[in-house]
């Protein structure tokens, strides 16, 4: 049987929690990723570093060179061996040209899967409270599109007035005003409740409601953005109730995220829930640093080592990783004091297996004093799995307690180089921006140079995860920084909700 190397994957409406796993699976296998401009770019996050992404233009529909050309590239990857994910908005096959990609690689002789996906067409209304059926209002539902294939005639609406309880219109937009007039002109009651709902399912949704004979005025005076879907009946009434999509605390905030991409899911997964729309703007990035002989010589030898601090997740991943390529585990941490600082690099630990032995609460002169009192540090050595560049603390408090530190140089953080960033953050007004160490406050400043970032971080809520963190921004300038009590993502989070949350003071 010949092995499947296309899939035509379903990304859902827009929330990336919406997309299956059996997509989610693939997308993390894929050598090549071609995704459809709609679809959300978190979910480009879940594939592996080493992966290809196209996206397609928002041209392609209306271009059948393009169109034409991307077949051409399905089969061509797909004959050398790469696993290619054909990542489509909603559902292959409504309303897109899912059908037609698929004949074209049956006819080029390459086999496919497809996977369905969640659809616009049912999601986006229930994201507005809005019911496609319900026994007391609605038993049938007709789903149209609002635009056709080339050479052919649009949807005669007329003959869709009385044809199901309710009607949902995907791509309705731009005839809008026809497709109510041809609804009216079939005998539909001009007063039937109407909704116009846009970019469902995010950050970004908005609705408008109204009835058949007046919604098109309501939403040309609204300036709704794209993608929009029409949905009319009576079920429309019960979004007064039943929406809660568009009030949640962050509803429609512009975040931005400074850190590197491998290390945004979680910031970027609670952001959503709460509403908001995350930026991501990476301005920093990890590299590897192997390990030479005398490093691996070091690291075989851990028991020798009295203790050995964590600082960072990343000091985490990169030990346990050169721990692999030399055939060892956690076991050789047995009689090693391990000193972990945040809780998130508590919870990188713990993944492994490895629970902290020490957990000082600050990570200060003080903090590490009083939480290594019980076993002393005078006499002790430990090691220090580090990045290229980092802080002094431990270099001065480990020394000045009659201890050794020992240096362990796993990874360094590079300044992100692109010169392009986010239309979102050139374009449109930003709630807030988000530095998780002074890393990435001096890669922000370094990407976007000195007076764009501070003329970006003036007007807007600046938050620092940490008080070295806020020090580095304080040092360029910067006076309006929030700090959470404690140095997690999740206080960061929730200090954004009190600050600039709906209900916020």
């Amino acid at each position: 049987m010949t092995e499947v190397r296309v899939h035509l994957v379903g990304a859902g409406p827009g929330d990336p929690g919406l997309f299956t796993q059996r997509g989610l699976s693939l997308l993390q296998q894929a050598d090549v990723v071609i995704a459809d401009h709609l679809v959300n770019p978190e979910l480009l996050l879940e594939t592996r570093a080493s992966v290809e992404i196209i996206r397609v233009d928002a041209t392609f529909s209306h271009d059948r060179s393009k169109r034409e050309e991307l077949v051409r590239q399905l089969v061509l990857y797909a004959s050398t061996g790469k696993r290619v994910v054909r990542l489509k908005g909603g559902d292959c096959f409504l309303f897109g040209r899912g059908a037609e990609e698929a004949e074209a690689l049956l006819d080029a002789g390459i086999p496919f899967e497809v996977v369905p996906g969640v659809s616009s067409a049912f999601a986006v209304p229930a994201a507005a409270g809005i019911p496609l059926t319900d026994r007391r209002y609605a038993h049938s539902v007709l789903l149209a599109t609002g635009h056709a294939a080339e050479g052919e005639s649009a949807v005669d609406f007329s003959h869709a007035a009385n044809a199901a309880d309710t009607l949902v219109v995907l791509m309705s937009k731009g005839r809008l005003r026809t497709i109510c007039s041809e609804l009216m002109d079939g005998g539909m009651d001009p007063q039937t409740p109407a909704a116009m709902i846009s970019r469902g399912t995010t950050p970004r949704q908005r609705s408008i409601t109204g009835v058949v004979c007046d919604i098109a005025d309501r939403v040309e005076s609204s300036q709704l953005d794209l993608p929009a879907l029409l949905v009319v009946g009576s079920v429309v009434n019960l979004r007064e109730k039943l929406s809660m999509f568009e009030d949640r605390p962050l509803f429609g905030k512009r975040v931005v995220i400074t850190r590197p991409r491998s290390q945004s899911q979680r910031i970027v997964q609670r952001l959503m829930e709460l509403g908001a729309q995350p930026i991501l703007l990476p301005t920093i990035r990890v590299a590897e640093i192997t390990l030479d002989e005398a490093g691996q010589e070091t690291l075989s030898q851990l028991a020798s080592y009295d203790g050995i601090f964590f600082t960072s997740t990343n000091a985490v991943r990169r030990t346990f990783e050169e721990l692999d390529r030399l055939g060892l585990d956690s076991r050789v941490f047995a009689g090693v004091l391990v000193i972990s600082v945040g809780a998130a690099t508590s919870a990188a630990l713990k993944e492994h297996g490895l629970v902290p032995d020490v957990d000082p609460a600050t990570f200060s002169q003080d903090g590490i004093c009083e939480a290594l009192a019980d076993s002393g540090v005078d006499g002790q050595v430990y090691l220090y799995p580090r990045a290229e560049r980092v802080r002094e603390t431990l270099h001065q408090t480990i020394p000045a307690q009659g201890g050794r530190l020992m240096d362990l140089v796993l990874y360094r953080t590079e300044t992100v180089t692109e010169s392009s960033v986010p239309k979102s953050l050139e374009e449109e007004s930003i709630d807030a921006v988000t530095f998780t160490s002074p890393s990435t406050v001096r890669g922000f400043f370094e990407r976007l140079g000195s007076a764009r970032a501070n003329a970006i971080l003036a007007e807007t809520l600046v938050m620092a995860i940490g008080k070295t963190t806020r020090a580095a921004l304080v040092e360029r300038g910067v006076s309006n920084v929030h700090t959470p009590d404690r140095s997690t993502v999740d206080d960061m989070v929730d200090q954004l909700c009190s600050l600039i949350g709906d209900g916020a003071a």
